[in-house]
Parts: C-alpha cells; structure tokens; sequence
C-alpha cells in the first residue's frame, strides 16, 4: 500500500508542447527516484545553514531543500542535459515545477518536515492575524 501512496520513480516525457519556452537541451526523458534513508539526510544537512552551533539552531529555506531534493531524485535526464546544481537552478520553471511536483510525490515529504520546512502552521495561534 505505501508503494502506491509514494511510488518509488516517475517517468517525465518533456516535450515541447507541454514546455513550449523551454530550452531544446532539457526536453526529453527524465525520470525522478525517491530517495534512500542516508540521501534525504545529507540532502537536508546541505540545505542547511548554521545559525548557532551551540544550540544546534539551523536555518533552511524551501528552496534549497527542493534544490537538493531535485539533485538527489533526478536519475535520468535528457541525452544533451547534465545534472549539476548550476543546471538545476536554471530549469526552465514549468519543467523544474513538474520535475518537482514528481520528486515531492516519490518522496512523501511527512506533514511534521511540511510544518518545520514549508512554514506551515498547526494551529492559528502561531500564525499573525
């Protein structure tokens, strides 16, 4: 039952049709993997930012877990694209957001890492009004 809730790859066929400003290089097949135990933990530790080491306060922003998250999932890419981080910054965004979307879905981020990672809130007392 999990595997059907969090498949463990999906497959991408990035046309140019469905990505129209996209460029040529990034237009192909792709497919995302979920991630091990080990990759999602040194993912997240490369997302992270020491604020005080002493208190073991970190910082991280959606977009550098997603980043590493991108990095770490994307398992086959177009003939012509080669995954690095300057790469994957630079996607085209309908294709990076559907890259993501994919990589969010095998990976089945739990609502506790939504909450700390995503700045969702449990309650509306944490929340300004």
């Amino acid at each position: 039952m999990a595997e059907e809730l969090f498949p463990l790859e999906i497959k991408i066929e990035a046309t140019r049709q469905q990505f129209p400003h996209a460029p040529k290089e990034q237009l192909g097949k792709w497919t995302i993997r979920r991630w091990t135990w080990y990759e999602k933990q040194t993912a997240f530790d490369s997302a992270s930012e020491v604020i005080d080491a002493k208190k073991g306060l970190l910082k991280t922003t959606p977009a550098n877990i997603y980043l590493q998250m991108l990095l770490v999932s994307i398992r086959e890419t177009p003939e012509n694209w080669e995954k690095t981080e300057e790469n994957v910054k630079n996607l085209d965004p309908d294709l990076g957001t559907a890259l993501l979307n994919a990589a969010r879905q095998v990976n089945g981020l739990t609502e506790k890492e939504k909450e700390v990672f995503l700045g969702l809130s449990e309650n509306e007392k944490d929340t300004p009004s």
